[in-house]
């Protein structure tokens, strides 16, 4: 993680080395943060980070602040440094920040309206460095390995086309949320809108160009990139 690895890259790895997690399950991105905020490889213990709700439903509740907890210093042997645990939590700070908002589960015009003909599963909204997109959900959190065909669409591109299917100039969600059903993607580049009254209309749309989609940071960068090696 600390040489540039993203999460969903490192359980990537993992699965591709066939290294299960301690239940014997593949790796997603969330067994990934897990492990690396995990105090434990440290030598140390931080008691009570979870409870039960009550003795009846045994509910597991996490521990944001309801009830003390108790930090318990050398209490085995460490794996990794306390100084590469802190700089891996500084990191994720500092890459959350970047990318505050990529992954939500706020809803949106078009949450739980767009699916995955290849896994089945719904598209959400990220925020990447050229701008927000909408992408399957399995694709984002287990890789291309688990959904094959799946695309990335930029949220412009999909306003766009809603626009011209419905056949208005400016994107209402009203009156997307009234006349569309679903939106089906049944190959890559593909939108086959269902309609509320059961008629259906494939759309295609094109990819970005690689200048089109850079920012001006990117911009700058490349610029500066270049300059160094001449």
């Amino acid at each position: 993680y600390l040489s540039g690895m993203g999460k969903l890259a490192i359980a990537k790895k993992l699965n591709e080395q066939q290294i299960c997690t301690v239940r014997g399950c593949a790796w997603t991105t969330e067994d990934v943060r897990r492990t690396l905020r995990n105090e434990k490889y440290t030598g140390n213990l931080l008691l009570q980070k979870s409870f039960r709700e009550n003795h009846i439903t045994k509910k597991k509740v996490d521990n944001i602040g309801q009830l003390p907890q108790y930090f318990v210093a050398g209490s085995h042997e460490a794996i990794i440094s306390q100084e590469q645990f802190d700089a891996v939590q500084k990191q994720m700070a500092e890459r959350q920040k970047k990318y505050a908002g990529s992954c939500t589960t706020n809803r949106y015009p078009f949450t739980q309206k767009i699916r995955c003909a290849c896994c089945g599963k719904y598209y959400r909204r990220k925020t990447t460095v050229t701008g927000v997109v909408w992408i399957c959900s399995t694709y984002n959190t287990k890789g291309k390995k688990y959904c094959p065909t799946a695309k990335q669409i930029p949220e412009n591109t999909l306003l766009s086309a809603c626009c011209d299917v419905l056949e208005i100039s400016e994107f209402d969600a009203e009156r997307f949320a009234e006349q569309i059903e679903q939106i089906q993607i049944p190959a890559p580049n593909e939108l086959q809108f269902c309609f509320s009254d059961g008629t259906e209309q494939t759309v295609s749309w094109k990819d970005r160009s690689r200048s089109e989609s850079w920012t001006a940071e990117m911009r700058e960068k490349a610029r500066q990139k270049k300059w160094r090696q001449s």
